[in-house]
């Protein structure tokens, strides 16, 4: 009876270690994770007619918080349709990006975006404004390229 205690532990362990996972945990990215080439793709929607455009995307971000963000079938330009890049800084506090881009970027309506769900190899980034005149959402679901 001396070794129950001991036994009971051993055997609490022995069911603790199951092959399969038991709970999946999602973590926010470290600023060292969120570094490199993301591809995925950007909606942004119109809350009042509820129209959403779609466009695939590809988001680079740099170890000096510099962000590059290329675009097919949709400008970045409002001047030149042929543009299709644009870049600038960026800044993260806690699930917090913020995007300042060096010039008038049409893929980016909105620049404060919330880091959202964070899957093992992707990531969501979600802005929103409510206004008497017009409400906007713009999501980007991207993955690890």
């Amino acid at each position: 009876m001396r070794n129950f205690p001991i036994l009971l532990v051993a055997a609490l362990c022995l069911t603790a270690c199951d092959d399969e996972p038991t709970a999946v945990f999602f973590a926010e990215p470290s600023d060292a994770r969120l570094e490199g080439v993301w591809t995925g793709h950007e909606d942004i929607q119109t809350m009042q007619d509820n129209n959403v455009f779609t466009f695939p995307i590809v988001l680079s971000l740099d170890g000096n918080n510099r962000f590059t963000l290329i675009t097919s079938n949709y400008p970045t330009s409002f001047d030149n349709v042929n543009e299709r890049t644009c870049a600038g800084a960026y800044t993260r506090t806690n699930n917090t990006l913020r995007f300042f881009p060096a010039t008038a970027c049409r893929a980016l309506p909105l620049t404060e975006f919330t880091l959202g769900r964070v899957l093992p190899g992707g990531v969501t980034l979600e802005a929103r404004t409510y206004t008497s005149f017009a409400s906007v959402r713009v999501l980007m679901r991207l993955d690890r390229d």
